[in-house]
């Protein structure tokens, strides 16, 4: 093991800072001359801080060649692992591999490898829902059982990841529902607009699809479905079969010392004008602080997905994103509230979720006044010009489904370009609506009942759909 791979790790608490204890070591080659510092945080050769002790190029001269042999890699929170034979060993088991490119797939556990997180991170496509944070809540949800796949290189190091859940499917054989497929499946990702594998070539991506496609066949009755963002997976396994989905909105933010512009003059004096009536009204914006913020956005959260007739999350689920995503910096609570009689009145707030260089605006609620107001307005104004001053580079609205043209007018107009979603599914199925809409919404009578239901009632329905798919 080369002492520069530590510097790729991350440890489930966040940490950064890996020493090897008790390490048996040897040189396998002359010294290397370098040109800058190859670790860019911390130096577990020299226990150090790169830049805090200001290190250069020539101290990476003192590791290089070095091959721990044995020894123990350990985190300042006392997670450790051991080296053996050369190589750490976290805990993964071999699936299958490919010698022509010396590379290997390998099942692992994405809470506590360390190589997963600062791979998803440095990976073009790594999205939020690939973190191993949103994996563990989205698991813990309702105790579903996950199957984390990776390819590593000969020295280990992750070529691609491949996150998966299994789901149980809706009972009495409800395969599909409303064009949706709802039965038994192997899923990247449930309840997750779009994740699929990550990987540094089409050789990786070739060795995670037919890995998962193997797991899929090991259960029958078990599709694999794939969310992902590109049409590229086509061809690469056959049988599997990609369809369009729905189409999501991401917005391009300027770079530094750029202005945040939406769209032309006329568009752009439009959204202006909403921000600024809202200012007038009265409309404030702040921080979610606390849990007892997030419980009173919940109640809001719930009014809007009965209005909207969408099935609601449970609030243990944001509970457990707030716990662990929150004091990362990865989750924030923006809320909107007005001074009114009676004291000061929450009116809408959202959910964002942080990863590498884009804000996902993730989950929202808001009542009948703050669409009147344009609290929503205001909320996505301060929200993108922030992102923009943090220099991260894509704002992504999220997907929205054909059956909500409103809803998709409202996230077009800040000049948010369409990003097609597609559904790969192996086996594919024969018949695949792709504009038809799964739950309450499929029928006119379904659609008043449910929005006159009790929240604590349409959260119950919530709970016992959604813990099957």
């Amino acid at each position: 093991m080369d002492y520069a791979l530590l510097d790729k790790l991350e440890c489930a608490c966040g940490g950064r800072e890996f020493r090897v204890e008790s390490p048996v070591i040897r040189r396998t080659a002359a010294r290397t001359i370098f040109s800058s510092v190859r670790c860019g945080h911390f130096c577990s050769h020299k226990g150090r801080l790169v830049a805090a002790n200001g290190l250069n190029a020539a101290d990476c001269m003192g590791c290089s060649g070095l091959e721990v042999l044995s020894g123990r890699i350990s985190c300042s929170c006392g997670k450790a692992w051991q080296v053996l034979e050369g190589k750490p060993d976290f805990g993964t088991r071999r699936a299958g591999g490919d010698g022509r490119w010396k590379l290997e797939v390998i099942e692992t556990d994405f809470a506590t490898d360390p190589r997963w997180n600062p791979f998803v991170r440095r990976h073009p496509r790594g999205l939020i829902y690939h973190h191993s944070l949103w994996l563990s809540a989205l698991r813990d949800e309702y105790g579903q059982e996950a199957l984390s796949l990776a390819c590593i290189n000969e020295k280990g190091e992750f070529e691609g990841v491949f996150p998966m859940l299994y789901t149980r499917g809706l009972p009495c054989g409800l395969s599909r529902v409303g064009g949706q497929v709802t039965g038994r499946r192997l899923s990247s990702l449930p309840r997750t607009p779009m994740a699929g594998p990550l990987g540094t070539s089409s050789a990786v991506y070739g060795l995670l699809l037919r890995e998962a496609v193997r797991r899929a066949k090991d259960r029958p009755g078990v599709t694999l479905q794939i969310k992902v963002d590109t049409n590229e997976l086509d061809g690469m396994v056959d049988g599997m079969r990609g369809t369009f989905w729905r189409d999501s909105y991401v917005m391009e933010l300027p770079g530094p010392g750029e202005s945040v512009r939406f769209g032309n003059a006329g568009k752009h004096h439009k959204v202006t004008w909403a921000k600024n009536k809202a200012v007038r009204m009265g409309v404030k914006l702040r921080q979610g602080e606390d849990e007892e913020d997030l419980a009173g956005w919940y109640r809001l959260y719930l009014e809007t997905m009965q209005r909207v007739v969408v099935l609601p999350r449970p609030y243990r689920f944001f509970r457990t994103l707030w716990r662990t995503m929150r004091p990362r910096g990865m989750m924030r609570l923006v809320l909107a509230e007005i001074d009114g009689c009676d004291g000061t009145e929450l009116l809408a707030g959202s959910i964002l979720l942080a990863c590498g260089a884009t804000l996902h605006y993730a989950f929202t609620g808001c009542n009948a006044q703050a669409l009147a107001l344009h609290a929503n307005d205001l909320l996505q104004w301060e929200t993108i010009h922030s992102a923009s001053k943090e220099g991260f580079r894509h704002y992504d609205f999220g997907e929205v489904g054909a059956e909500c043209p409103d809803l998709a007018r409202f996230k077009a107009k800040w000049s948010a370009k369409v990003v097609p979603l597609y559904r790969y599914h192996y086996p594919a199925p024969d018949l695949l609506d792709t504009h038809a809409v799964a739950g309450p919404a499929d029928s006119r009578w379904i659609r008043e009942v449910w929005q006159h239901l009790p929240l604590g009632l349409t959260e119950a329905l919530g709970e016992q759909i959604f813990k099957r798919l």
